[in-house]
């Protein structure tokens, strides 16, 4: 299982979205609100394979599929979470 990250912005807790490509075939993405002060250990997960996002902050949203809905992150968005 691999993890693709992308940071969406530079702020004190800053906001992923994570991609899942796991050897199952079945794709799965996360919006990951990282906790301050997990960035490190984080970053380490990230290069190492394997881990449970929860584990380093909030998971606003989670799904299955290589991309979130639009919906998804428009409301992110209009929260002003992204």
């Amino acid at each position: 299982m691999s993890y693709q990250a992308r940071i969406l912005a530079d702020r004190v807790c800053p906001i992923y979205l994570l991609r899942e490509q796991p050897e199952d075939g079945v794709a799965k993405w996360f919006y990951l609100k990282l906790d301050d002060g997990n960035k490190t250990a984080f970053q380490h997960a990230l290069k190492h394979g394997s881990f449970d996002c929860a584990a380093y902050g909030e998971v606003l949203a989670s799904g299955f599929g290589e991309n979130p809905p639009s919906h998804i992150t428009w409301e992110l968005e209009a929260q002003g979470a992204i």
